[in-house]
C-alpha cells in the first residue's frame, strides 16, 4: 500500500517564550485561562496527534522554542526538519516507522523534504518530495511565483546531481556492479518522487503560483487580477510536473476564481 495521509496547518506562530501572536487572535471574552500557552498547545497537540496523518506540515513555528513547544510529536513517533531560517518557520515532522529523510532543502519560504519510504520492501513505493510552503504575503505576487518556483527547481537540480553520481560510477576506471546499483535506484527514486506542495500560500484565485503547478507555466505578459500592475517575471517560468488542486478533487468543483465557502453559501 503505497498510499498516506499528509496534514498542512498555519499554527499562527505560538511559543512558549512569549506567545505573542496568539494573545491578538482571541475575542475579547476569552477567559486569560484559555490564551495561556499551556492551553493551545494541549489543543494543538490534541488536533496534530488525533489526525494521525503520516506527514505534518506546519507553518509559523518558532525556531526558539520548537523543540521544547512540539516535543509531543517526537515521544509520538515522529521524526522532523525545521527550518534554519526566519521567526515564522516552517516544520515538517514525518511518522519514523513509514519515511526517513533522504534530503532537505531549505530555500526562501519553503522547507523541502524528500521522504523514502521504509515500511515496505517494494522499492516502487520510492519516495514522495513534500514542500512546505508559507510564501510571502501582501502585494507581492512575483515573490510567490519565485517562490514556488525556485523549489521546483530545487527537486531538479536534486534529480540531475543524482543522474551524474550514476555516470560517474558507470565511467570509474573499475566499476562496482554494487555501486552502480545504487546510484541507479537512487536516480529512481528522484525520477518517480511524487510531490506535494502544501502550506500557507498567502493568496486564493487563480495566482501565478497556481497557474504554474496546474497549466505549467507563466509567460512575463500574464498578469493577476488582483494585481494588473505587477509584473510577475522576466521570462517564461515553467516546470514540467502535472500538478492537480487537491480542493478541486476533494470538492469536484472549480475552487480557484474565489472562495470556496462564499460560491458555496457557506460561511
Amino acid at each position: 500500500n503505497d498510499s498516506f495521509s499528509i496534514l498542512s496547518w498555519n499554527i499562527l506562530l505560538p511559543n512558549s517564550e512569549d506567545n505573542w501572536w496568539c494573545h491578538k487572535m482571541y475575542s475579547p471574552g476569552v477567559p486569560s485561562s484559555k490564551r495561556t500557552w499551556s492551553h493551545r498547545r494541549s489543543l494543538i497537540r490534541d488536533r496534530l496527534l488525533n489526525s494521525t496523518a503520516d506527514i505534518i506540515c506546519i507553518q509559523e513555528a518558532d525556531g526558539d522554542s520548537f523543540e521544547t513547544d512540539f516535543a509531543f510529536m517526537r515521544e509520538a513517533g515522529y521524526d522532523h526538519v525545521l527550518h534554519k531560517k526566519f521567526r515564522f518557520r516552517c516544520a515538517t515532522f514525518f511518522k519514523a516507522g513509514k519515511f526517513a529523510l533522504e534530503n532537505v532543502g531549505h530555500k526562501d519560504r519553503t522547507l523541502l523534504t524528500a521522504l523514502r519510504r521504509v515500511d515496505t520492501d517494494n522499492d516502487a513505493n520510492g519516495m514522495v518530495t513534500v514542500v512546505n510552503s508559507h510564501l510571502s504575503g501582501g502585494a507581492a505576487p512575483e515573490r510567490r511565483l519565485r517562490q514556488v518556483h525556485e523549489a521546483l527547481e530545487q527537486i531538479r537540480k536534486w534529480t540531475n546531481a543524482a543522474q551524474n553520481a550514476l555516470d560517474k560510477q558507470r565511467r570509474a576506471k573499475r566499476p562496482s556492479p554494487k555501486n552502480i546499483a545504487k546510484a541507479a535506484a537512487l536516480l529512481h527514486r528522484y525520477d518517480t518522487t511524487g510531490v506535494v506542495i502544501c502550506g500557507d500560500f498567502n493568496s486564493d484565485g487563480n495566482t501565478a503560483v497556481r497557474r504554474l503547478l496546474v497549466e505549467g507555466s507563466v509567460d512575463p505578459e500574464w498578469r493577476e487580477a488582483q494585481y494588473p500592475d505587477v509584473v510577475l517575471t522576466s521570462r517564461r517560468r515553467e516546470q514540467a510536473r502535472a500538478f492537480v488542486d487537491a480542493a478541486e478533487v476533494a470538492y469536484a468543483s472549480n475552487v480557484c476564481d474565489g472562495d470556496y465557502g462564499e460560491v458555496h453559501g457557506e460561511r
